[in-house]
């Protein structure tokens, strides 16, 4: 009945709205277990559990992106990409409309770039020259 108050007839889609509505109504009367935050990664000892850590080099993150397109890592389209959605907190939708981009296209660009990027963080193509 909650939903239903809140679903405007005028928008689009008015029953998808109706059911995402429903459905997230749904899935929080019905939590058994409420939301814990999560430990700081500072603060946790990994190596005791057989974790790998990453170590990151030391610096701005644009230097990082920067020394990524440098080494070819990444391009600089993909690195811009990140710049403004990560570090920016441009949402990736904005981006989009800006740049005349598909949402789909956008996201898996950034999602492969950032794979390359954590690999080579991980075979420390990047640090030594930061």
């Amino acid at each position: 009945m909650e939903a239903i108050c809140r679903v405007n007839l005028a928008w689009s889609h008015p029953l998808l709205r109706l059911s995402r509505l429903t459905h997230a109504t749904v899935i929080r009367a019905h939590a058994t277990n409420q939301p814990a935050l999560l430990a700081d990664p500072d603060l946790t000892d990994r190596a005791d559990r057989g974790h790998q850590t990453l170590a990151y080099p030391a610096g701005h993150p644009d230097l990082l992106l920067a020394r990524a397109v440098a080494h070819q890592i990444i391009t600089s389209e993909e690195a811009e990409l990140i710049a403004f959605t990560r570090l920016e907190g441009v949402p990736l939708s904005s981006y989009c409309r800006r740049r005349g981009l598909l949402y789909c296209t956008a996201l898996k660009r950034r999602q492969r770039a950032e794979t390359a990027l954590y690999q080579a963080l991980q075979q420390e193509e990047l640090s030594s020259d930061l």
